[in-house]
């Protein structure tokens, strides 16, 4: 598939590339979850195959409800900012050991009497920049809870102050 003066896609459902995906103008990709009677549930989820190829427009933006998978095996775009939101109310992950990733968001809030997670491969590194926020909630009121299991690395590049340092290290 070649799109060459698109600089938006958007989709609701999931994309799975095991060719060759070429938006050379893209730097927004949008992926959303939806319900469907006669086709079933979409995530929202981007996965490029062991061999795929995507090529897109310089520093693209992903903004996935779903999964994010990319193994290194695979082509993909460098300096990559994503973000994680959306409501999608299963268990998803970023396998994404092939990416170089600018920036990660977290925003994925839930209503669901099930207790869900959001699982970051081996091999991933999630940074969430210097002024990192992570929102998983669940918010139904019985107790069920939205998880984040790390496998892989999340890092911040936030720093402290000196004397906000220090206070920490004295108690």
């Amino acid at each position: 598939f070649t799109a060459t003066s698109a600089t938006q896609l958007t989709f609701n459902g999931d994309i799975t590339n095991n060719g060759t995906l070429s938006l050379n103008a893209a730097t927004t990709i949008d992926l959303n979850s939806y319900t469907s009677a006669t086709s079933g549930d979409g995530k929202g989820s981007f996965t490029n195959g062991a061999s795929g190829v995507l090529t897109t427009g310089s520093n693209p933006t992903f903004t996935v409800n779903g999964d994010f998978v990319v193994p290194n095996t695979s082509t993909c775009p460098s300096n990559v900012t994503l973000t994680l939101d959306g409501t999608y109310s299963g268990d998803t992950s970023v396998d994404a050991s092939g990416v170089t990733f600018t920036s990660v968001t977290i925003n994925r809030t839930i209503s669901g009497s099930v207790n869900r997670t959001l699982t970051i491969a081996s091999g991933t590194t999630i940074p969430l920049g210097s002024s990192p926020s992570v929102t998983l909630a669940n918010t139904t009121a019985s107790g069920y809870t939205y998880t984040l299991q790390n496998n892989g690395t999340i890092s911040s590049t936030s720093t402290r102050s000196e004397e906000h340092t220090s206070e920490l290290q004295s108690h």
